[in-house]
């Protein structure tokens, strides 16, 4: 593999399993205490570290594009819906629903590691983009922690038939 197709791969590749490996760790029944793919820390930090780690990857050169940081992350969140649809991890009703706020939030962490990229030097950007990563995991906890005050409501329904049961089954 040529040096430039390693880049590209590291562009895509690192994405993609870094969303795998925390939908799995967030969806893991170990850690139902701790964390949960149905949270806003899912929901808004895994694509904003996604869209940090496909600019960070990139070159400086196409960093320094607004719309590369807008649109590049939208490719590994794409493959990431696929690939969750594909091995039955997730249901494309849920994506559905969630990808919106997936692509607006990946294009977000493109922004500000664009930023970064461009603005600070490589130990700062490194440093940022590993506050970026691990934000999952330092916020999950906390909203985990935070009590839910779930209600339960029942409601019956009933059909008043003015019949008998012989002309109704029939």
């Amino acid at each position: 593999i040529k040096n430039k197709d390693m880049k590209y791969l590291k562009i895509i590749i690192i994405p993609i399993l870094f969303a795998l490996l925390l939908r799995v760790i967030f969806g893991a029944s170990l850690f139902d205490n701790f964390l949960s793919v149905m949270t806003w820390t899912f929901f808004i930090l895994v694509p904003v570290a996604i869209g940090a780690l496909t600019i960070y990857y990139s070159s400086i050169q196409k960093a320094k594009s607004i719309s590369y940081r807008i649109l590049a992350p939208w490719l590994p969140i794409m493959i990431v819906i696929a690939l969750t649809i594909l091995i039955g991890l997730e249901g494309w009703a849920c994506w559905i629903m969630i990808s919106p706020l997936f692509f607006i939030f990946g294009s977000i962490g493109g922004l500000i590691a664009g930023y970064y990229k461009i603005n600070k030097t490589e130990k700062n950007e490194r440093l940022n983009l590993s506050i970026l990563v691990l934000l999952p995991f330092i916020i999950g906890p906390i909203e985990n922690s935070i009590p839910l005050n779930p209600e339960v409501f029942k409601t019956y329904t009933s059909i008043i038939i003015n019949s008998n049961d012989q002309k109704i089954w029939d």
